[in-house]
């Protein structure tokens, strides 16, 4: 009885294995079919999907124009527009090439970006439409993008008896952190001027591109500048380069201090012409003297001054102290109270007062030196934004140890107080 139980569990077992046995291999048939499947219909997907971008990486692009577009972070559109930026955002350079295709005679735009989607791209007044506007990415055809800045040389100044907009001249300068891409961040610092200001400032870029076929000789090579890069006189500024202004962070700074820092990276100078003059350069953001620089910051501000009005202060700003001295100590005496301090505040001083000395103008930044106050009163170790040579910061010692005239300080009226004067003057004189 035993033997018989043994041999048939002996004999189910045998079944159970082959019946496993027989499951395990339809399994196997049935996953390497489907796997098989699979790749046939990725394969197929990709054939269709890859047939006409394997098109145009095959095709032979000829660039015959450029320009820089540029686009503000969060913005969907580049432009060729300057920019201003107010709020702290980046902005992205592009390099957008025109040519035909060789391959079917139909002209393209040109361009690359860092994100899976070109940018819409606008030049002129006319957004490029999206079918004629392609990736730069081609079998054999390689490509060399050089981004260039355009800064003042801190050495020379061209004769005053050029016209006002060639006295400064201009030079390139290419920093390879810029990359060899037809794409790159804006970069304000300056790299030949030796003052730098942490993204803060005005910058104008040009760029050129090499585009040639890395097999095949006969095909064409192209080394193409950007519109307008270069300069219609030597050492001229390159009508076609395109300027980038970046403020300070408006959670940081306000006022007069901000605008005024948007001139930065630029030179100032005193033999710069005045009123039309005077108001092309500084608008443009290609420099100026302090007095005009000064000016265009007000404007920038709201304030209704010209570049060629000889009561530029009296009719904006009302007067805090005059004739100020600066003691053994580094401190400034205040001339109402012989002996006293000049305290930060109201009854004293404040960021943003503006410093006259002579036909010299500087703007207040601080107490102390900045995000780090100290004392609390007016003294030498303060900083002031100076654009007398240069547009630089510098203490109220340096700026004392350069001239012994005496220095007065006004303060800004608000805007809407200095709106309702002049309607009431309107009113009167109705």
């Amino acid at each position: 009885m035993a033997d018989d139980v043994e041999r048939y569990e002996g004999t189910e077992g045998d079944r159970d294995s082959t019946l496993d046995t027989a499951v395990r291999g339809l399994r196997g048939k049935i996953f390497f079919w489907a796997g098989l499947l699979l790749v046939a219909v990725i394969a197929a997907v990709s054939l269709l999907l890859s047939f006409g971008r394997e098109e145009i990486l095959r095709s032979i692009p000829v660039v015959e124009r450029a320009w820089i577009v540029s686009r503000l972070e969060g913005e969907e559109i580049a432009d060729d527009l300057p920019k201003t930026v107010l709020d702290g955002r980046g902005v992205m350079l592009y390099l957008v090439a025109y040519g035909p295709d060789r391959t079917d005679g139909e002209y393209y735009y040109y361009t690359d970006s860092p994100e899976p989607e070109l940018p819409r791209v606008v030049i002129g007044d006319s957004e490029i439409p999206p079918d004629r506007l392609r990736r730069f990415e081609f079998l054999d055809v390689g490509s060399l993008v050089g981004w260039y800045k355009i800064e003042a040389s801190p050495q020379l100044l061209l004769s005053s008896s050029r016209p006002a907009r060639e006295r400064l001249f201009w030079t390139e300068s290419r920093i390879s952190r810029m990359g060899d891409r037809w794409w790159t961040i804006a970069d304000v610092r300056p790299d030949l001027y030796p003052y730098h200001y942490d993204y803060i400032g005005t910058m104008s870029f040009v760029a050129d591109v090499q585009a040639f076929h890395m097999r095949r000789e006969e095909e064409p090579y192209f080394d193409l500048r950007s519109e307008g890069a270069s300069p219609e006189t030597p050492g001229g500024l390159p009508p076609g380069a395109h300027r980038i202004t970046v403020m300070p962070s408006p959670h940081y700074h306000s006022g007069l201090d901000r605008t005024y820092r948007a001139y930065f990276n630029l030179l100032a100078h005193q033999d710069h012409a005045g009123g039309p003059s005077a108001r092309e350069l500084t608008e443009a953001y290609t420099g100026g003297d302090s007095r005009s620089i000064l000016t265009g910051a007000l404007r920038e501000l709201g304030y209704d001054v010209s570049y060629d009005d000889p009561l530029l202060l009296d009719r904006i700003a009302r007067r805090v102290y005059d004739e100020l001295t600066l003691d053994e100590f580094l401190f400034f005496r205040d001339p109402r109270a012989p002996g006293e301090t000049i305290p930060y505040g109201e009854r004293g001083v404040m960021p943003g007062d503006i410093f006259v000395q002579g036909d010299r103008f500087v703007v207040l930044v601080g107490d102390g030196d900045e995000g780090r106050p100290r004392g609390g009163v007016l003294s030498g170790d303060d900083l002031v934004l100076d654009a007398y040579d240069n547009l630089v910061r510098q203490t109220f010692a340096e700026i004392l140890a350069e001239s012994e005239e005496p220095i007065r300080i006004w303060r800004l009226r608000p805007l809407e107080e200095i709106r309702a004067r002049d309607e009431g003057s309107e009113g009167a004189e109705g």
